[in-house]
């Protein structure tokens, strides 16, 4: 099952972490990619981006039950206002996933699976699923609103970290 919060709440509640001084984050420079530990008790691999010293991309990978006998992870991105439109969601995402497939292939994981739910009224989002994940959505429906909505599911191969 799909998760049912707006990602760009989580975002931002992480932002207001980070400037209260209650989220930690290691390797200390706020450049790239950074996990960030212990989010959804821990079952979920969750990233923000940062650029410039801002967090400005959130990702998010919750497991889900496997599809074709192959683990499966939900994607959520969120972007701030202000990285909208410049490519943050991409790199991000990029990114998350370079580390997903990496830590999957350390844990001895072949392949999995990325789903993401994407409002049919969201274009950018649903062209970003498409060049990422797969240009064959399948019509649903939302689980937490019931609008109309695209499933993306892209097949990826777990590679070793350089």
């Amino acid at each position: 099952m799909t998760r049912q919060t707006d990602p760009a709440d989580t975002l931002r509640a992480l932002r207001g972490q980070l400037q209260m001084g209650e989220l930690e984050m290691r390797g200390g420079a706020r450049t790239g990619l950074h996990a960030i530990p212990g989010q959804a008790g821990g079952a979920s691999l969750s990233f923000l981006h940062f650029e410039d010293g801002e967090a400005v991309a959130w990702v998010d990978f919750a497991p889900v039950p496997p599809v074709e006998d192959l683990p499966c992870y939900n994607l959520a991105c969120a972007v701030t206002p202000e990285a909208s439109g410049r490519g943050a969601a991409r790199a991000a995402i990029g990114a998350a996933l370079a580390e997903l497939r990496g830590r999957l292939a350390q844990a001895g994981t072949n392949a999995f699976l990325v789903e993401a739910l994407v409002l049919e009224d969201n274009p950018a989002a649903r062209r970003l699923a498409e060049s990422l994940l797969s240009p064959d959505p399948i019509a649903t429906s939302a689980p937490w609103s019931g609008q109309p909505a695209c499933r993306y599911l892209g097949r990826f191969e777990a590679t070793p970290a350089d």
